[in-house]
């Protein structure tokens, strides 16, 4: 059994995976019905059926197994997704970095503010982490807001607003 969350993607395979014909029932969600490695995204949990057909000169012999996919739906947003609400970037390699956090996150937009409303720090790329600069300095020790739109796999869109303490 695989669980994965609604829009995800599941690799399912056969084996033995080669030398044989393969067929997997249902063709819904699969990428390669006919192949012994296929990636799953069924709508709904689904059990699939493979079939592995071994034909020779003495007719053809068939092995059956089934594999099921579980899908589950989440929220788009903590627990799922996680920004820490402080950190620490002074250099000793140990919470240096501030990054959003999730599996099912497809996408962002950070923005930071100091106390007075200057935004210190814009992302839309996840894997963009805040180091606790802006414009080339470091930045004091302080409360800051952050602004968060997260766009999960599913589709679903969420905001949330909160603060982050940045300590040295």
């Amino acid at each position: 059994i695989y669980d994965i969350p609604v829009g995800g993607i599941a690799t399912i395979m056969a084996d033995p995976a080669t030398g044989y014909t393969y067929q997997w029932s249902p063709g819904t969600g699969l990428t390669n019905p006919n192949g012994a490695i296929t990636n799953a995204s069924p709508p709904e949990t689904t059990t699939y059926t493979i079939s592995i057909i071994d034909q020779d000169i003495n007719g053809s012999c068939v092995l059956t197994d089934t594999v099921t996919i579980k899908v589950f739906e989440f929220v788009c947003g903590f627990p799922v997704s996680f920004l820490p609400n402080a950190f620490t970037p002074n250099g000793d390699g140990a919470n240096d970095l501030l990054y959003v956090r999730g599996p099912y996150v497809e996408s962002i937009h950070l923005a930071i503010y100091d106390r007075w409303g200057e935004k210190v720090f814009e992302t839309f790329d996840k894997e963009i982490p805040w180091d606790g600069t802006y414009e080339g300095r470091e930045l004091d020790p302080a409360v800051y807001v952050y602004h968060l739109t997260l766009n999960c796999i599913d589709g679903q869109e969420t905001f949330e607003k909160g603060n982050i303490t940045l300590t040295r």
